[in-house]
């Protein structure tokens, strides 16, 4: 197996349909017309395009999600050499990845191993740009009699696996950094599995560090937030304290004040689905094994993996092992394989929907490439307005065998929107300060005199164009941009707008897209 990263502006769009018209109306149920009453002309509203629960209409355009587009330089972590513990296994899946805003560098809590899941321990490697990392000799934990090596945790007892102990192994691990820590000694935490001989299982116990590689376990085991950790953070934007820690893993949440006292979501699933084959979903993948999400402009966006079971070539898997795992649908044969998709969130602990179930963000590899068999996505990273998405990879050889290599890639997420020739048209907005309120968008592939945006503002009482504001003022937009000002002729404001609410008509041609729009 193999892991790797997504850097991006966005992760979705909206396609034009070419051949088929038609136009869509949106309907408005209690929570969104709460939503469409808190939208105004200030710098609290930034719309992207995911439920579509700010939009009205659209004419001649239907809902895309783009693919993220992988870095060349991939696998940016390659496994160790012949006698290092991540030989196998490099992987973030189990581990985390972050950005230190302090030091200003990526840190990286990678799951190497070896011989299956014999020999397993939790790496640190960290890197300046997302793309070259390096893995820096700590001297902590001991490996093949030597500790020069990049091991920063391996818990104390190991932990059970197969009704085995296994001493010189770790299972699920999860770290991050808490800025308002006022304890140094507690500025990163996380959990980590630890076999208790009281239980005879591997409870999470609370981890803390000062530094994000000295690591002191928790005198006592908590209770068990998910099942398997796919990531957690901070979520400072949720205004409930009680929610500030939201962990996530297979379709489950939790959330706490702290990672000491983080309770199961009453909600789960967060999203209708199962790590159960034949239980009720509204997906279409035979299981959900992982799940991570990133709070962004309002929005809680999860990767989820698209699992399904495949014979490959004839070659049906393990047959024995495939009956006992319940993930496994009839007639219990296969491969497991999969991709990433999307779904999303206004609030990051009630049901998430699904964004096109259909069409992945994160695609599987060409047959023969490193990523051919599956994907799975550490916690997401906004940088300098690019969405980092860190992911392991196996290939499709290692998704029907053991041992599997391992190790992490990156890949590039690009922007996502509408795309014409189609009209988008939002619902109503109250104009608040007009005279300092500047309207910009996210758009892209633009090309002067084929492929551009023109934009007209509509009175919501009465639907018709506002004087000064309508399609043939409105500059057209040629070049692309994550922040474009919107004119129209001598309007750089809607200083001239007399109306007290307000709809946004996006007229896209050609090839254009348009990706969010948000107020300055």
């Amino acid at each position: 197996m193999r892991t790797a990263s997504v850097l991006g502006f966005s992760l979705f769009c909206l396609h034009a349909l070419l051949i088929q018209g038609g136009r869509a109306r949106y309907r408005q149920g209690p929570s969104d017309a709460a939503l469409s009453a808190a939208l105004d002309t200030t710098a609290n509203t930034y719309v992207l395009f995911l439920d579509m629960r700010e939009v009205e209409s659209l004419f001649n355009t239907e809902l895309v999600v783009n693919q993220a587009e992988k870095y060349s330089g991939n696998p940016v972590l390659p496994t160790g050499d012949m006698n290092d513990f991540d030989f196998m296994r490099a992987s973030s899946w189990a581990g985390n990845v972050i950005f230190d805003q302090d030091e200003g560098i990526f840190k990286m809590w990678y799951n190497g191993g070896r011989n299956g899941l014999n020999v397993m321990a939790v790496g640190y490697a960290w890197s300046s740009d997302g793309r070259v990392w390096h893995k820096p000799i700590l001297g902590l934990y001991e490996f093949k009699g030597s500790k020069n090596n990049n091991i920063c945790w391996r818990p104390p007892n190991g932990i059970i696996f197969g009704g085995s102990i296994l001493r010189e192994s770790c299972g699920h691990f999860t770290a991050f950094k808490d800025y308002k820590e006022r304890d140094p000694d507690k500025r990163y935490k996380g959990w980590g599995e630890n076999y208790h001989e009281k239980t005879k299982r591997n409870p999470y116990f609370p981890l803390y560090s000062p530094d994000g590689i000295h690591w002191t376990l928790g005198p006592t085991p908590v209770i068990s937030p998910v099942g398997d950790i796919g990531n957690a953070f901070i979520d400072d934007h949720d205004p409930d304290l009680r929610r500030r820690i939201k962990v996530y893993g297979h379709t489950n949440s939790a959330y706490g004040p702290d990672i000491e006292h983080c309770i199961p979501n009453p909600n789960n699933p967060v999203i209708d689905g199962a790590n159960i084959a034949g239980a009720a979903k509204d997906g279409l993948e035979d299981t959900i094994h992982l799940i991570s999400v990133l709070h962004y402009r309002g929005y809680y966006i999860m990767l989820y993996d698209y699992n399904f079971w495949l014979d490959y070539h004839g070659y049906k898997g393990n047959v024995e092992v495939r009956k006992r795992d319940r993930r496994v649908p009839e007639p219990k044969t296969g491969f497991f394989t999969g991709d990433t998709r999307l779904a999303v969130s206004r609030d990051g602990v009630g049901k998430f929907q699904r964004v096109n179930p259909h069409q992945p963000v994160i695609a599987r590899g060409e047959r023969g490439q490193w990523d051919s068999g599956f994907t799975v996505t550490a916690g997401p990273i906004v940088r300098n307005d690019r969405i980092y998405i860190f992911y392991s990879g196996v290939d499709e050889v290692a998704g029907i065998t053991e041992p599997q290599w391992t190790e992490l890639d990156a890949p590039y997420a690009i922007r996502t929107g509408m795309a014409s020739l189609g009209t988008v048209t939002t619902v109503p907005l109250r104009v608040t300060e007009a005279g300092k309120a500047r309207l910009l968008i996210n758009a892209s592939n633009l090309l002067e005199s084929r492929d551009w945006i023109k934009v007209e503002l509509l009175d919501a009482a009465t639907n018709q164009p506002i004087e000064g504001y309508g399609r043939s003022e409105s500059d057209e937009i040629v070049q692309e941009g994550i922040r474009i000002p919107v004119h129209w002729g001598k309007n750089e404001t809607l200083g001239g707008v007399k109306a007290s609410a307000i709809k946004i008509r996006f007229d896209l041609y050609g090839k254009a897209r348009l990706h969010s729009f948000h107020f300055e």
